[in-house]
């Protein structure tokens, strides 16, 4: 037989062989499977009309807190180029699937995630670290995959990642308060605690800035609650497209190989909490050892008083250290495939129903290559707000304006990101007024994240510059999302335009808020507009309460409101 008609021969029995593979059982449960192909298409969607169509919809809203978001279409559009070609032979239907670009990871953060109501987002550093066509189209099959076989609907696996963390930067913000306290005695004889707000200020920024590492770290292996089950299908159906396609298997193999490096995620963060928590703990009980010391020896501390620090430094600190451990091993327990399962897995697929000629593809770089300066322009960019980012949490104030001026494209550019970040340098630098300007260089808040949005409203507020600040606000919520987080701005403002009745309705809703966190509604109540419980003063019930937060933190229990 000639060798032509051999690899013509092999040709097509390896599309037959796909073609079954595409019917497995996995495929046929689907709830987008129908049998016939050349239904399932996507258009570029900006984010703006894609929030808008999302308007009234009761899908979690995940994509208004899933960092910042890039819709640009010279980035996206070539991914949904890739996403086509996938879907050109997949026997079904498919919903929307806006895809995104998220740029406020790392750039050695390497991944993509898919959430419940189908957003797409890839992380910016997937798009720095893919090596050729196959492995990018790899990344997009993967989570393509998860749309059509309906397992993002299924688990809400993301949150899980964002409550930790929550959970995290809550530990980090409270050993950031015991750092800056101190005893002060008041005119009555008694002891109170005070904070030094400077201090805390900084050291708030950099828990922040932690959490949002340890984040992105575990945002890089998202599917760990997803179970070995829908993976290991995702992998399979991924492969089945990209072959179908004319991609290289091999393109998969390499992305499990760069996601193989984020699994020893569990073992980072698990260190990083225990010492975090021995820090706390240490922190807790010698803040104000001195100041103690000295009281005690002139007769100065109350019996009750000096029970509470002995309480402190005897018991919590056992507790504590045994509490963290616990905590850790719950919530970081996976049930993710390791990557050399994975990778098994897709190599015994591969050998069992394709031929050599289509495990032995080669990877081309065509795409990347044409893509390449769009790719590169916005790579630089991001590498310089990583770069700002970095200089600020060392102090090096300088080198971090350098860096964030050099992200910009002119006095002109309105990207949120880059603008926060100028924000942020500029706050580093006492620069109030420069903050601001930055926040106002924003013409659209739909790709900042909630959080990173109620921080900037606080901001505005502080400023008197209560216009923008209403004007900002009313666009992020245009489509209905209200933030529960910006109750205290919305008391400020109201106070500030002397309409009190208002400002005591906006406080009592925030109070009986369930969305609301604990810290809003402590700062609704600081107003002093309605009337609550009396907490007790001093410093064994401010000691108590940081401990209970903490307990709270590291147990995952949250109070009754």
């Amino acid at each position: 037989m000639k060798p032509l008609l051999t690899l013509a021969l092999l040709w097509l029995a390896t599309l037959a062989v796909a073609g079954v593979q595409l019917e497995h059982k996995s495929v046929k449960k689907s709830p987008h499977h129908t049998g016939q192909t050349g239904t399932a298409t996507l258009s570029y969607i900006s984010l703006q009309d894609w929030l808008a169509s999302r308007q009234g919809d009761d899908l979690p809203k995940d994509i208004y807190d899933r960092g910042f978001i890039n819709d640009d279409p010279k980035v996206v559009q070539p991914l949904y180029d890739i996403a086509n070609e996938l879907l050109a032979h997949w026997p079904g239907t498919i919903p929307q699937v806006p895809i995104f670009i998220r740029s406020d990871l790392e750039k050695s953060v390497y991944g993509a995630e898919v959430l419940i109501a189908n957003e797409m987002l890839i992380y910016q550093g997937s798009l720095a670290n893919v090596k050729s066509d196959d492995e990018l189209a790899a990344l997009i099959a993967h989570e393509l995959s998860h749309v059509l076989l309906g397992h993002n609907r299924k688990a809400n696996y993301i949150n899980v990642a964002l409550d930790l963390f929550s959970d995290y930067e809550r530990a980090k913000n409270l050993k950031d308060t015991l750092t800056a306290m101190d005893l002060v005695r008041e005119s009555d004889g008694g002891f109170e605690i005070t904070l030094d707000i400077p201090e805390l200020a900084s050291d708030v920024q950099r828990a922040s800035y932690y959490r949002e590492r340890a984040a992105s770290i575990y945002y890089a292996y998202h599917a760990s609650t997803l179970g070995r089950g829908a993976e290991k299908d995702a992998d399979l159906l991924a492969t089945d497209l990209l072959i179908r396609a004319g991609f290289s298997p091999r393109g998969l193999r390499h992305s499990l190989d760069r996601l193989g490096s984020s699994y020893l995620v569990e073992h980072l963060v698990s260190d990083l909490m225990k010492d975090s928590a021995k820090t706390l703990v240490d922190t807790a009980t010698v803040a104000i050892s001195d100041q103690i010391k000295s009281l005690e020896e002139t007769g100065e501390l109350t019996q009750e008083l000096s029970f509470s620090i002995e309480e402190i430094q005897d018991s919590t600190e056992e507790d504590l250290k045994e509490r963290v451990t616990d905590y850790v091993k719950t919530r970081l327990s996976t049930s993710h495939p390791v990557p050399e399962g994975r990778l098994k897995n897709l190599s015994n697929y591969l050998v069992e129903n394709y031929s050599l000629f289509e495990r032995s593809r080669k990877v081309s770089d065509d795409r990347l290559a044409r893509f390449r300066t769009v790719r590169a322009a916005m790579l630089d960019t991001l590498d310089n707000v990583s770069l700002a980012k970095a200089a600020l949490m060392s102090g090096e104030l300088d080198d971090a304006q350098s860096y964030g001026i050099a992200s910009l494209n002119g006095a002109a550019d309105a990207d949120p990101y880059k603008r926060f970040t100028m924000h942020r340098v500029r706050l580093g630098q006492e620069n109030r007024s420069g903050a601001v300007t930055n926040l106002k260089r924003i013409k659209s808040f739909d790709g900042v994240p909630n959080s990173k949005f109620v921080m900037m409203v606080d901001l505005l507020v502080e400023s008197n510059d209560v216009a923008f600040a209403r004007q900002a606000i009313a666009q992020k919520e245009r489509f209905g999302e209200s933030l529960s987080g910006l109750y205290p701005a919305r008391i400020q403002m109201a106070l500030n335009a002397e309409e009190t009745e208002e400002a005591t309705q906006i406080a009592r809703a925030c109070i009986n808020d369930p969305d609301a966190i604990a810290e809003t509604k402590s700062r609704c109540n600081s107003y002093g507009l309605i009337q609550e419980s009396v907490e007790k003063t001093g410093i064994f019930s401010g000691l108590q309460k940081a401990t209970s937060d903490l307990s709270q933190a590291l147990t995952g229990e949250k109070k009754e409101q």
